[in-house]
């Protein structure tokens, strides 16, 4: 009997140590498993570390260009200000000229009036001196 639980105690050692070589099998495996798991993750987090590294330089470059951007349009809004302020100018300078013109044409209507007063007067002029000599 002795020999049985001999035996049977041997059969079930036998079985137990099945089952934690395959347990042991199995947590080797998964072991590598976890380890080439983690290694893809190093992986991917260095490229998408890469990743942000050119994201930002994208946009410092992006900051780079708005800033030109504003710079530009500073200066346009500078120019457009002088050029308004010029035009102004003229069109004041205009507005000076077609008053000038106005009154200059008035003065020419004036002196018309005045010739042809003068031309009237000097025609009575005339016939006086004509019926005075003769």
């Amino acid at each position: 009997m002795v020999a049985d639980e001999v035996r049977s105690l041997a059969q079930r050692t036998q079985l137990s140590t099945e089952n934690i070589h395959a347990i042991v099998e199995r947590l080797v495996s998964d072991s590598a498993k976890s380890a080439e798991a983690i290694q893809r993750c190093r992986e991917r987090a260095e490229e998408n570390y890469q990743s942000s590294q050119l994201v930002e330089a994208m946009f410092e470059q992006i900051a780079d260009a708005l800033e030109q951007l504003n710079d530009i349009s500073d200066a346009l809004s500078l120019s457009t200000n002088a050029q308004v302020e010029r035009s102004e100018s003229i069109s004041q300078q205009i507005q000076q000229v077609s008053d000038w013109h106005q009154e200059t044409w008035e003065g020419v209507e004036r002196n018309l009036e005045v010739v042809e007063e003068l031309k009237s007067r000097f025609v009575g002029l005339q016939q006086a001196l004509i019926r005075f000599n003769v």
